[in-house]
């Protein structure tokens, strides 16, 4: 009769410290995924909480996954309400900015005219432009030149891109083989 009292208490000891070790693990799970969540602000919300237009802009271009938790519609709201606010102030670093954030956006949504119509707007004054905007503006044109099969337009993008040395890996051999000069491209590619 002892030896059961002793074995019942060592398998209730036994359950006691699984419980509790089962209870602890539990526990930080919940405190990890907690913290997790205070740590992973939406992006929408972080982008609001930067003050900076030019952080702004790197932000919103280096997000990876920007449209995960909002829509691109919700981002271009909130880009336009920025931007004409930046227009009231007449602030025109601002504008040129948040006009290059909308230009994107319609690119994501497939208006490819109407990103190329913006664009164009900045790239006529690209000469008042510094060399981040200028470089993410020149992207933009050669995304919506492709897009828009207006390869003659996307050389020549490329090769400003080149000669600033923005990019110094530019390649020209994608246009040529969607022109059907796939020697040219060959030659290109190499």
């Amino acid at each position: 009769m002892l030896s059961d009292f002793v074995s019942f208490q060592n398998m209730n000891n036994l359950s006691y410290k699984k419980a509790l070790a089962l209870l602890a693990v539990f526990f930080l799970a919940v405190a990890l995924r907690a913290q997790e969540e205070d740590s992973e602000k939406n992006t929408y919300q972080r982008f609001q909480d930067i003050e900076a237009v030019n952080e702004q802009l790197n932000f919103f271009f280096n997000s990876p996954d920007l449209y995960r938790e909002n829509s691109t519609y919700d981002w271009l709201d909130l880009i336009n309400i920025y931007l004409n606010a930046a227009i009231k102030e007449d602030n025109v670093k601002e504008i040129e900015y948040y006009k290059l954030m909308q230009a994107r956006i319609y690119y994501d949504l497939g208006d490819y005219d109407k990103s190329l119509a913006i664009s164009k707007e900045l790239y006529a004054d690209k000469e008042d432009l510094d060399n981040n905007l200028k470089s993410k503006l020149l992207d933009i044109m050669d995304d919506n030149y492709g897009q828009l099969t207006m390869y003659t337009e996307q050389i020549e993008i490329r090769k400003e891109q080149r000669e600033l040395g923005i990019n110094e890996n530019v390649a020209f051999y994608d246009i040529y083989a969607n022109l059907g000069m796939y020697r040219k491209a060959m030659e290109h590619y190499r």
